[in-house]
């Protein structure tokens, strides 16, 4: 009986345990508009990102991952975004040439702050070069 009693107990606890799962931080970054495509013999990347997270960033890069048709990283660029502050809320453009990446079809996004910070990004692709 005694044993009955603590294997429903552990039963419970575990169960418990399963639903507290660690949640996902919401993203920092967002894309809210993005357009790539091919100019002779460059590629340019426009778009807009907004803020969303409730601190301010400091010299937001992004980073442009060009992939094959298999989804394998060809080639990745950084762009500076703005070399100043960024408040929450606040939207920013970025425009980007850069030397086309033989065989490349697809892109995806990253962010970082100028120190190197690594940042969650919302909408981050992958998406189609045009």
């Amino acid at each position: 009986m005694r044993s009955l009693v603590v294997s429903i107990l552990l039963a419970s606890l575990c169960f418990a345990a399963q639903k507290k799962g660690k949640q996902t931080k919401p993203p920092e970054v967002a894309i809210t508009e993005v357009n790539c495509h091919r100019e002779g013999s460059d590629v340019i990347v426009d778009g807009r990102v907004t803020v969303t997270g409730d601190r301010p960033l400091k010299k937001l890069q992004l980073l442009i991952d060009f992939l094959g048709s298999d989804k394998q990283l060809l080639q990745t660029k950084r762009g500076e975004v703005d070399d100043g502050i960024l408040k929450p809320g606040e939207e920013a453009e970025f425009h980007m040439r850069v030397s086309d990446p033989i065989r490349a079809v697809m892109y995806s996004l990253r962010a970082e702050e100028g120190d190197g910070r690594e940042l969650r990004l919302d909408k981050a692709g992958p998406y189609a070069i045009e």
